[in-house]
Parts: C-alpha cells; sequence; structure tokens
C-alpha cells in the first residue's frame, strides 16, 4: 500500500510539474505572442507611413508630368524655316533703328507700290526735259543742279536694290522682304509708329484695339490682299491669322510673356516657307531674351545687315517725322482715345478686386 501510495504521490507530483510546466509554457507563448504582435503592429505601421509617403511622392510626381506635358501642348512649336535674330541698341533709340531696318531690309524700302511708279514717272519726264533741252541746242557739259544730282543718286540707289534683290534669290541670308509684322505693346504706340512711318512714305496700316471691327477688317484685307507691304500691330495680331506670305516679323518691343512670343513669331515661315524674326532689344530686355530663347529651344543670332551708323544717319529724319506724327495724332483726337481706355481698364480692375474681396468674405 506504501509502495503503491508513494506511487501515487509521485503520480501526483509529477502530474502537477507537467501541469506547472505546461502553464509555464502557455504563458511564455501568450508573452512572446503579445511581443511579436506589437512588432508586426509597429512593422505595419512603419511600411503604411511609408506606403502613404512613397503613394504622395507618386502623386507629385504625376501632377508635375501633368503640368508639363501640358505646357507642351498648349505651346505652340516654332516653325522649322524661322531664323531669330536680334539687334542690341539703347532704349530710346529704338524708332531710328526701326526705319534703318525698314530701309534696308524691306523690298525698295518699304515704299508702296504707287510710289514707285510715280518716281519713275517723274524721272522719265525728267529725262525726256533734258533731252529736248538738249536738243535745242543747250550745252550738254553745264554742270549738274544738286536736285538733278540727287534725283540721279536716288535712281542709282533704285537700280542697286533691284540688283541687289536678283542677287539675293541665290544668296539666301540676304533676300529683302515684301511684307512684315512689327508688333508693339500697347496701342498707343501702334499709332504713334504707323504714323511715323506713313510721314516717312512707308507703306504701313495699324491694327489695334481701339479701332471699329469694320476699320480692322479693311486693314486685315489691305494687308492679306498685298495692298500694304508693313502691318503695325499689337497682340490683337499674334494669334488667329493665317497669312501665308509673311516673310519679316519684328519685335519692337518683346512680350513680357514667352508663349506670346512664340505666337508672334508665328506669323512668318508658315506651310513650310522660310522667314526671319528681328528682335529689338535693349539694356532693360536681357531676361526677356532669356525667357525666350529657353521657351522657343533656340538661340537668337546677332544681325549683322543693321548697324550703329545706318540708325545715326535716319536720327534728323526720325525725329522730324515723330514731331509731325504727334501733332496729326493730336489732330485726330487719338490721345483722347487712350485717356478714356485708360481709364477703362483702371476701373475693370477696381471692379475685378471687389469682386474677389467679396468672395473671401463669403468663404
Amino acid at each position: 500500500m506504501t509502495s503503491s501510495l508513494d506511487a501515487m504521490a509521485r503520480m501526483a507530483s509529477g502530474g502537477n510539474q507537467n501541469n506547472q510546466n505546461k502553464s509555464k509554457n502557455k504563458l511564455h507563448k501568450i508573452i512572446v505572442t503579445e511581443e511579436e504582435i506589437n512588432d508586426d503592429d509597429d512593422d505595419d505601421d512603419v511600411s503604411k507611413s511609408s506606403t502613404t509617403d512613397s503613394d504622395d511622392e507618386k502623386e507629385d510626381r504625376n501632377n508635375k508630368d501633368i503640368i508639363k506635358t501640358m505646357e507642351r501642348l498648349t505651346t505652340p512649336k516654332i516653325p522649322a524655316g524661322l531664323t531669330q535674330e536680334y539687334i542690341f541698341m539703347p532704349s530710346r533709340v529704338r524708332d531710328t533703328y526701326l526705319i534703318a531696318t525698314i530701309r534696308n531690309l524691306m523690298y525698295k524700302g518699304g515704299r508702296s507700290k504707287a510710289d514707285i511708279e510715280q518716281d519713275r514717272k517723274n524721272k522719265t519726264k525728267k529725262n525726256r526735259n533734258g533731252k529736248n533741252r538738249n536738243a535745242h541746242g543747250h550745252n550738254k557739259s553745264r554742270k549738274r543742279g544738286r536736285n538733278q544730282y540727287e534725283n540721279d543718286s536716288d535712281s542709282d540707289s533704285d537700280s542697286d536694290l533691284d540688283d541687289e534683290d536678283e542677287d539675293n534669290n541665290t544668296n539666301k541670308k540676304n533676300t529683302k522682304a515684301k511684307s512684315a509684322i512689327i508688333f508693339v505693346s500697347t496701342c498707343e504706340r501702334c499709332g504713334y509708329i504707323s504714323q511715323l512711318l506713313s510721314e516717312l512714305n512707308v507703306d504701313c496700316i495699324p491694327l489695334h484695339s481701339l479701332l471699329s471691327q469694320n476699320r480692322r477688317l479693311a486693314s486685315l484685307g489691305k494687308f492679306k490682299s498685298q495692298l500694304t507691304r508693313i502691318l503695325v500691330a499689337t497682340d490683337v495680331a499674334s494669334r488667329g491669322l493665317d497669312i501665308p506670305h509673311v516673310d519679316l516679323v519684328i519685335n519692337l518691343e518683346l512680350p513680357r510673356k514667352p508663349s506670346d512670343y512664340i505666337h508672334r513669331v508665328g506669323r512668318t515661315a508658315r506651310a513650310g516657307r522660310r522667314g526671319l524674326a528681328l528682335n529689338f532689344v535693349s539694356e532693360n530686355d536681357v531676361a526677356l531674351v532669356k525667357a525666350c530663347e529657353k521657351a522657343s529651344g533656340r538661340e537668337m543670332i546677332k544681325n549683322e545687315f543693321v548697324n550703329e551708323e545706318m540708325a545715326i544717319s535716319y536720327m534728323g529724319t526720325c525725329v522730324k517725322a515723330g514731331r509731325l506724327a504727334k501733332m496729326k495724332l493730336m489732330e485726330v483726337g487719338f490721345d483722347e482715345l487712350v485717356k478714356k481706355q485708360r481709364l477703362m481698364k483702371k476701373r475693370d480692375r477696381r471692379e475685378r478686386a471687389k469682386r474677389a474681396q467679396r468672395a473671401e468674405k463669403k468663404l
């Protein structure tokens, strides 16, 4: 019995020990599992935060890519046959450089066909009169007067222009433009430049927002039908016009936005043709030039056909013509129209500011 009791006690003590060991193992397992769960939770938090960060970065990248693609799609491309050139000058002498460029880069100096024909008729009449006088017994070896010498020099210059135009069919760099668009920044400048050029017998016509709709259509019709050689315009003419025969675009004042520059320059070199974009750059326009070059993807080349000496030679004529142009514009009442436009713009700005303030207060 004692042996059986001892065996029973041993069995009981052994069972208790086994139970205690099992309970310890269970507790150990529970603690381990809780620690593992906590570690897993921490890993999940880290992974979630990393995934959220990566998602945000992906969204930012996608947004940037979308913006870049939209900019590429919205900004037009420059034609392949377009060459970009610049003329560096002081800001106060833009008008004289403009006259020099027109006289040297435009066919017949930018004069109209009617003026050229009238000059030819006058020259033929003078030549006939001279022949008649010689036939009546006048001395042929008489000294020529100043007016006759000037007329002969003009005829020589015209013949030189014709010869240059014939030779320039082979040399593409020296070809003279038969039609051009001059872009300016404001309506006031547009009216002044067009009147200045007309005073100098340059065939031009203005196009700006102060003109009525009928006058705008009339000026566009004249330029498209090639009745006038030069169109002086604001950014109204930079978009929506399809005129294939424009050979030259002059940016008298560079625009503030590079997209406007691309639209201006795109008026020439259309339908696979070649064209020239000439930009007038002053000491304050260096940043604008860099922005325009970045938008176009091409560098501007310095123009070699217009220099400082040419501009200085036209200084006096430009000053006189400018005075006459201002007087005529004042007689027509163009200054009053400009003042009214400025007042309208100020009112529009005030109204927009008030609307923006009201919208902010409502929010």
